[in-house]
């Protein structure tokens, strides 16, 4: 009773958030614009990636053996990552309008660029050409980094060990032969 209440209410939780995030995108095409609104609406969808995340991370633990669906199913967690890190990235932007050091060429009222940076620094490549210029930033952007390392090792360190006790339990069926 208590595991369907529970249920039932992240469902409803997931219903408000993407109702929510319907909403406030339509208010910026009908001329409401304010940055408080942009960052509500980044917030509900950085929720909603996260609860995408916990779902995906759920799947793969759950799962006995690696095969394509789990190895598909992490390259996505990962994308995702990148995803939150840009948003996040965003809304320190539209908090801080200084948050940020861009070269001439780029646009920072983009999404794109700031894809371009969350990606960059969860994978610590680091090109330099947007850097973090208040402390804020600058721990969100090692915060990115670290977790983009982390996440990398920990999910190869699970996969192989899924991998290596599939093909352990292989073994073991093979060499106590058929079963009568």
């Amino acid at each position: 009773m208590v595991v369907a209440n529970v249920k039932k209410s992240k469902k409803n939780l997931l219903r408000i958030i993407v109702i929510s995030l319907i909403m406030l995108s339509w208010l910026k095409p009908i001329g409401v614009d304010f940055v408080y609104i942009e960052v509500f609406k980044l917030t509900f969808l950085i929720a909603f990636f996260v609860f995408v995340i916990t779902y995906l991370i759920r799947f793969i633990s759950r799962s006995d053996t690696v095969n394509f669906n789990v190895l598909i199913t992490s390259v996505n967690i990962y994308l995702l990552g990148g995803i939150i890190g840009a948003s996040l990235a965003l809304v320190c932007y539209k908090i801080y309008p200084d948050a940020y050091n861009f070269p001439a060429y780029t646009n920072p009222n983009v999404f794109v660029t700031f894809l371009y940076y969350g990606f960059i620094t969860m994978s610590t490549v680091g090109y330099g050409d947007i850097a973090p210029r208040i402390p804020e930033t600058q721990t969100l952007a090692y915060l990115i980094s670290v977790a983009g390392q982390l996440y990398v090792a920990i999910v190869i360190a699970v996969l192989i060990g899924k991998f290596l006790m599939h093909n352990d339990q292989k073994t073991t069926d093979q060499k106590s032969g058929p079963k009568e």
